[in-house]
């Protein structure tokens, strides 16, 4: 398989070889019994990087489930070995742009998964690179019972990532850091934007060509076009300033975070992992001590059109609400 839009023969075999020394510890340690499901953009083959005269910069991160039996207590253990096979494979290519991320999933627990947008993607484009394939226990997903709530809090943590990274770039005067952070956030609205719409779709590729058949503003779907092309490295017809992205990018969040509705239905549906949510910003709450405003997100998109930093409340907040970042 392929993991990066422009081919890199260097980075594919650095990929590889990270899982495959996964997959050798795996053997030996664990008599072959975890899985690793591929996700995000390498799993569609839309891993993006740049090339600068320092050499190549990852930019796309390496996201993954690690699939384990339901005895299976050497957490710390396995952490401890993906962390060194990855500093001395991707050390020299590490940049703040890229990161491996990895989810602890019990194997009987995929059945039963939430049904949200990051289990949507798992299911549609998910590829199985360590152990034996576990893609095929995941949930069926479709655009009635994926669980809506997720699909609206895109909007909040696209523009707290906006803002806790690319605040920092802009401040440093990194364009070309803070132009891809505005990319990749306004990239992933595309979700929002079709579900709002009845649609549902994996992929930037796949869903920026449902986006250019819908009667939207053709500004917009330039925007997207180019978005797409600061992601991938590719050409573009169109080029927006740093300042255009970020009065479109507002645009979006803005609209979307008014108009995005989410109905009684759908939270029966899913009630189960709604319940569980609220639960955990209860325990959060009573662990921090603290209420979170009820005006969160709205919160963030003033400070972001305000061009301000978050605050330490504004991190505290959204820890109680969304579970990160943690200290």
């Amino acid at each position: 398989m392929s993991y990066f839009y422009k081919k890199s023969d260097t980075l594919e075999n650095l990929v590889n070889k990270y899982f495959a020394a996964i997959e050798e510890y795996n053997k030996e340690k664990y008599n072959g019994s975890i899985s690793i499901i591929l996700l995000g953009s390498l799993s569609r083959g839309e891993g993006s990087f740049t090339e600068t005269e320092n050499g190549i910069k990852l930019l796309s991160d390496i996201e993954y489930f690690t699939v384990v039996p339901d005895d299976f207590t050497d957490f710390e253990g396995y952490t401890d070995y993906c962390q060194i096979v990855e500093k001395e494979i991707f050390g020299f290519l590490e940049t703040e742009l890229f990161h491996i991320d990895n989810t602890f999933i019990k194997k009987s627990v995929l059945p039963r998964m939430e049904k949200k947008l990051i289990t949507y993607d798992a299911k549609c484009m998910g590829k199985t690179v360590v152990g034996n394939d576990t893609v095929y226990l995941l949930p069926e997903i479709n655009i009635r019972n994926i669980n809506k709530r997720d699909i609206k809090d895109i909007v909040t943590h696209r523009v707290f990532y906006a803002l806790n990274y690319g605040m920092s770039f802009k401040e440093k005067g990194d364009t070309e850091k803070y132009r891809y952070c505005l990319a990749k956030n306004s990239l992933d609205l595309m979700t929002v934007l079709l579900v709002s719409r009845g649609q549902l779709a994996s992929g930037f590729i796949r869903r920026f060509e449902i986006i250019k058949q819908l009667p939207i503003d053709q500004k917009i779907k330039n925007y997207f076009e180019y978005c797409l092309s600061v992601k991938l490295s590719t050409d573009c017809e169109y080029h927006f300033k740093v300042p255009e992205m970020e009065e479109i990018f507002l645009i979006l969040i803005k609209t979307l975070n008014k108009q995005f509705k989410v109905c009684i239905i759908n939270d029966f549906i899913n009630i189960k992992h709604v319940m569980k949510r609220r639960a955990g910003i209860l325990k959060r709450m009573l662990k921090y001590g603290a209420v979170p405003s009820l005006k969160h997100t709205e919160n963030l998109i003033k400070r972001f059109e305000n061009k301000d930093f978050l605050t330490e409340r504004d991190k505290l907040n959204n820890l109680i609400l969304n579970g990160y970042p943690l200290k």
